[in-house]
């Protein structure tokens, strides 16, 4: 697991990205959260952008390769390809050693006396172990979860991530419940949960 990008995310991720030769951006739109300088970006990778909406394309950064489409389409004409790709494992072994240095939250921090959600999350994370899943509002909550709770499974962290939509959380917790056996934990705010406080009744 990698982590979040952007203003708020892991250095690690951050590193990676701005030293990738090509990165391909499916439905995103690279906003200032997510990258400090997308037009910087731009200059030195070559971004393929890939998106539904015609008016997402080039809003924050001019792309190499602009396409509009279904993600899903896109991803389909694009896996035949993936046959002639080429493994680098100088790049790989970078990339791990990137995300070994960044891996700075495994310990909880000291207890400050008052509620410290990153204190929160990295208990959390202690106390439940690696067999659970969590899901996301949105707002710092996304932010706290990303970087202070240590997953250790892939594809454990259920979030919206930079969508910013709220009531995600809630939902998603209950299909996760549906789908799994594991435990499943929902971090959100009360703004968040007074969206989907009426489904509940």
């Amino acid at each position: 697991y990698f982590g979040m990008i952007g203003s708020h995310g892991r250095k690690s991720a951050n590193r990676a990205l701005n030293k990738a030769d090509t990165v391909i951006i499916f439905g995103a739109r690279l906003g200032d959260r997510s990258v400090y300088n997308a037009k910087r970006l731009g200059d030195k990778t070559k971004l393929i952008h890939i998106d539904i909406d015609p008016a997402e394309i080039g809003k924050n950064m001019q792309p190499y390769i602009p396409v509009v489409a279904d993600v899903k389409e896109a991803i389909k004409h694009l896996l035949p390809h993936l046959k002639e790709y080429k493994v680098n494992e100088e790049w790989l072994n970078e990339v791990r050693e990137l995300k070994l240095s960044d891996r700075v939250y495994t310990e909880v921090p000291e207890d400050s006396g008052y509620v410290d959600p990153k204190y929160f999350m990295a208990a959390l994370s202690k106390k439940t172990g690696k067999d659970v899943y969590v899901s996301t509002e949105v707002g710092q909550n996304q932010i706290w979860t990303s970087n202070y709770f240590n997953f250790e499974n892939a594809r454990s962290l259920i979030t919206s991530a930079g969508f910013g939509t709220m009531g995600y959380g809630l939902p998603a917790a209950i299909g996760a419940s549906v789908a799994t056996e594991k435990p499943v934990i929902a971090v959100m705010g009360d703004g968040s949960f007074q969206m989907d406080l009426p489904e509940l009744a």
